[in-house]
């Protein structure tokens, strides 16, 4: 409502933790609900009822962010951190404007969903992605010959294996790393390497 310049009435909120009225007529939602502001004359000969009802916030519209979108297999169950959720430029307070909940299943490769679900004084949801990727693969020290290199993948846990069937290995003979090749790593086959061929004998591998 508009406020209210006459000055020989009053106005009241029926409940304060819904909305509260200034002394002008202008109503603040609090929480969600539904209370009445009174309008009085001084004398309280004459009065009315207003009904207002303050909804709860959407989520919908809320931005999430994840402290990491992208996280490495390790084995075991992963849970990014929700590191802020802000709707209309405010900043949320996790466990009581919001709750978490995560997906039961999160220990494969692969894409998950995390719900962040209202409360309180916001309702509705809001989802975001992660993503658990392969482990890091590293190479053991590459061993050169007259006209090639021979680079291998260090040995790797059977989970690790589990879920990865291969590397792909990108080299460079230009220290800016230009117009470089991949290689593609099987770790399907027992030696795990690949060879890195029709090189110059005096040349540089990046």
């Amino acid at each position: 409502p508009q406020p209210c310049w006459f000055t020989d009435v009053s106005f009241r909120s029926l409940d304060e933790s819904v909305a509260s009225v200034g002394p002008s007529g202008m109503v603040v939602g609090c929480s969600p609900g539904t209370t009445y502001i009174m309008v009085s004359t001084n004398d309280m000969y004459t009065y009315d009822l207003c009904k207002v009802t303050v909804l709860a916030s959407d989520l919908a519209d809320a931005k999430v962010k994840l402290k990491n979108k992208r996280v490495a297999f390790n084995g075991k169950k992963r849970t990014p951190k929700v590191s802020s959720v802000k709707i209309g430029g405010k900043t949320l307070r996790a466990g009581k404007d919001y709750t978490v909940k995560l997906p039961k299943k999160r220990t494969k490769v692969g894409t998950y969903t995390i719900r962040v679900v209202g409360k309180g004084a916001f309702c509705g949801a809001k989802t975001v992605k992660f993503s658990i990727v392969p482990p890091k693969a590293t190479l053991e020290k590459p061993k050169a010959k007259k006209n090639s290199i021979a680079v291998k993948v260090k040995k790797l846990s059977k989970k690790q294996l589990s879920q990865v069937s291969g590397y792909r290995v990108r080299w460079s003979t230009s220290e800016k790393f230009v117009n470089f090749k991949t290689v593609g790593v099987s770790l399907k086959k027992k030696s795990a390497k690949a060879t890195l061929r029709k090189l110059k004998a005096s040349g540089k591998v990046m």
